[in-house]
């Protein structure tokens, strides 16, 4: 990882890791990279989904992954902001999560979720801080560490989430 990219400051704590930012030494673009350490099934979960779900224009472009013995490293492009750190207007925010005609080509949380069940992965912790919008204005979700994989007719069973987003009688 290092050979190829510049590890900058840091931006964030997670469960299972961390992200800094990091610059590619070939190009010079900058990526957030989230670090995660490996031995920890979500961990391995979160690559292999984000993969799966990556090819989607409403999804964080995964740009490189790598691995070393202690960690995953996942670069996804890092020209977007959450939701929760910008004023997004009410109308805005609709467009940015309800279904959209097919004319209009502006990407949706809903065609998100959509795409990944198609793929077989289910996205189960979907809130204001993994809705990020480029600077493009186009909605992308980030954070796949809850997603799971499942088949045609299985069933997902309890709670999951981030403790904020639970609804209070779980």
């Amino acid at each position: 990882m290092e050979q190829e990219y510049d590890l900058g400051a840091y931006i964030g704590q997670g469960k299972f890791g961390s992200v800094v930012l990091c610059r590619s030494k070939v190009i010079g673009e900058e990526f957030a990279c989230k670090m995660l350490r490996k031995g920890e099934e979500p961990v391995r979960l979160e690559v292999e989904n984000m993969q799966h779900v990556s090819g989607h224009s409403g999804v964080v472009t995964l740009k490189a992954v790598d691995e070393d013995l202690e960690s995953f490293y996942l670069c996804p492009e890092h020209r977007a902001v959450s939701v929760v750190s910008v004023q997004c207007p009410e109308h805005r925010a609709v467009s940015v999560v309800s279904v959209q005609c097919p004319e209009h080509r502006a990407v949706s949380v809903v065609s998100v979720i959509k795409y990944g069940h198609d793929r077989g992965v289910v996205l189960r912790d979907i809130k204001p801080e993994t809705i990020l919008l480029a600077t493009s204005g186009q909605m992308k979700l980030a954070d796949f560490g809850l997603a799971v994989g499942m088949s045609y007719g299985q069933s997902l069973r309890g709670a999951v989430g981030s403790p904020a987003y639970v609804a209070p009688e779980f």
